[in-house]
């Protein structure tokens, strides 16, 4: 639908001023919840954070200096600029004594394997257990839903990503 000219000056007002107004209040949310008690906030798949999202998170790692919150991501690095821009940001504004960053390794195959037998509801074959090891990378998430698209859904393609097959 077109939009009409009255419109036109209010929606970009709002698309250039809302995503920093809606970043402020959700912080200003968590900031009045540690009031109460110590907040511990996770959120997972950082690299997948659209740009507004991701401004949202950096408010919210600023208020680590001065209220009781702490903050835990998960993420690939390499999967996206957001996990990069948002570690060097939070690095720089709240400062390295603040931060910490851990990296972990992808699974080897042996452990690749037992997970996904653990999630299996029956036997895998070596040929099954070795292609979800070369599938999924040594991911434990993908390892599970690869078993799962394999046992559930035998003939449909694998997918490239995490992502895709969630």
């Amino acid at each position: 639908l077109p939009l009409l000219d009255e419109w036109k000056e209010r929606v970009e007002f709002l698309g250039k001023h809302l995503p920093a107004r809606l970043a402020q209040e959700t912080a200003a949310f968590f900031e009045r919840l540690t009031e109460e008690q110590p907040l511990i906030l996770l959120c997972e798949y950082l690299h997948w954070l659209d740009k507004d999202s991701a401004e949202i998170l950096l408010q919210i790692m600023e208020l680590v200096v001065h209220v009781p919150i702490m903050l835990g991501f998960t993420s690939c690095p390499g999967q996206g600029d957001t996990y990069e821009r948002v570690a060097g940001v939070a690095a720089a504004r709240i400062g390295r004594h603040w931060y910490e960053e851990l990296a972990l390794k992808t699974l080897n195959e042996e452990y690749s394997v037992q997970i996904a037998s653990s999630v299996s509801t029956r036997d895998l074959s070596a040929q099954q257990q070795k292609h979800i090891y070369q599938r999924s990378g040594g991911n434990p998430l993908f390892i599970v839903e690869i078993t799962r698209t394999m046992l559930t859904a035998p003939r449909v393609p694998i997918p490239d990503t995490v992502h895709k097959i969630i």
